[in-house]
């Protein structure tokens, strides 16, 4: 697995807000950041790069990003891609485990929160952190 100064992350999540504070964070960590705050940006972003990680807010303003894990997690994960989905909402936990996401954090989540859990999870990725 990649050091911090070398992991590449997308953060796909609406919230503006939020979003800078999660992706400043990871980057004073030392990580490369992406984001994005659309659907069609995050697909742009997953077309070009690829990903150690990705942070999936499901609810991206009207649409659910659901759709494009359904498209892509299959291909993530068989990259290496681990994928990390936040939602205020626990109710699509088993959707996500059907598609093979295993890692589902709920909101609110704390940006010092999520980066212990990333750097728990880039550190150990084959070991299952809910």
């Amino acid at each position: 697995m990649p050091t911090q100064a070398q992991a590449k992350i997308l953060i796909m999540e609406d919230d503006g807000q939020l979003c800078d504070l999660f992706s400043r964070a990871l980057r004073h960590a030392g990580y490369e950041v992406y984001t994005a705050s659309t659907l069609r940006a995050a697909q742009a972003h997953l077309d070009q790069h690829k990903f150690d990680m990705f942070l999936c807010d499901l609810h991206i303003g009207q649409d659910r990003a659901l759709r494009l894990l359904q498209e892509q997690a299959a291909t993530l994960i068989s990259q290496g891609t681990q994928i990390v989905v936040m939602s205020a909402e626990s109710q699509y936990r088993g959707s996500c485990e059907d598609l093979g996401i295993d890692f589902y954090l709920e909101k609110p989540v704390l940006p010092q929160t999520l980066l212990g859990f990333v750097e728990r999870l880039l550190s150990a990725p084959t070991s299952s952190i809910n």
